[in-house]
């Protein structure tokens, strides 16, 4: 507020608006003439959106639980300067779903959709499960003394699940058999279900263990002594 004293009934007298950051005046300047009650200069002012600072929210993407950063999207704007409570629209480009190979997208740790309006520096999290494909399957083919008969194969349907470890099979072994080595285990789960087969390999009690030698040892290497069921790799 300024007082000014000194002026003469009835004189046109002009006041201009202070500057205020953040506002502009609705009047740059007022001017009246001078009576003996009303000389005040009442100035209004509004917001000046020229005045900003910047806002952003940010989208991380989860997959099993496990952040991955390099895939976030940081969304940035702008609010009036004195805003409180700045909010910033959210688009749906920024909620764009990420492919992850043998994840699904299940859905957002908070209710949002394109359009809402969130708060400044808001995060949200996109979170992506383990796909189910209910056609996947792995089989486990038993060989005695190489050979496989139809009853010698089990089959696993159910949940299971792509890049899943298997790591444990049922034994089948018989009477006067051991096992001799498996092949393609542990399993790893593909897509492509020819490549979901464990095979075991069950020999007679009285069949040679095997010796395997790895046939990359440089020529000078000393084998020693070997018995019997040694493995050289």
């Amino acid at each position: 507020m300024k007082l000014v004293d000194g002026q003469t009934m009835n004189a046109s007298v002009t006041e201009a608006a202070l500057d205020i950051e953040g506002y502009m005046p609705v009047f740059p300047q007022i001017t009246k003439n001078l009576t003996v009650d009303e000389n005040d200069f009442i100035f209004y002012y509004s917001r000046d959106y020229s005045f900003t600072k910047p806002t952003w929210y940010k989208v991380e993407h989860w997959v099993a639980g496990e952040h991955r950063p390099d895939d976030d999207v940081i969304v940035y704007a702008t609010a009036w300067l004195y805003e409180e409570n700045p909010k910033i629209m959210v688009t749906g480009e920024s909620l764009a779903v990420n492919m992850y190979s043998g994840y699904d997208f299940i859905g957002y740790e908070m209710l949002v959709a394109p359009g809402d309006m969130v708060d400044d520096g808001t995060v949200i999290r996109m979170a992506y499960g383990q796909m189910l494909y209910n056609e996947l399957i792995y089989e486990v083919r038993y060989y005695f003394n190489g050979v496989m008969s139809a009853n010698d194969r089990l089959v696993f349907t159910e949940n299971v699940m792509l890049h899943d470890t298997i790591d444990v099979y049922p034994s089948m072994i018989r009477s006067g058999y051991r096992l001799s080595h498996t092949a393609n285990f542990p399993l790893t789960v593909d897509i492509e279900n020819s490549k979901n087969i464990i095979h075991v390999y069950y020999v007679t009690m009285d069949a040679p263990f095997p010796v395997i030698i790895d046939l990359d040892l440089p020529l000078s290497a000393g084998l020693g002594t070997l018995n019997v069921g040694d493995c050289v790799e």
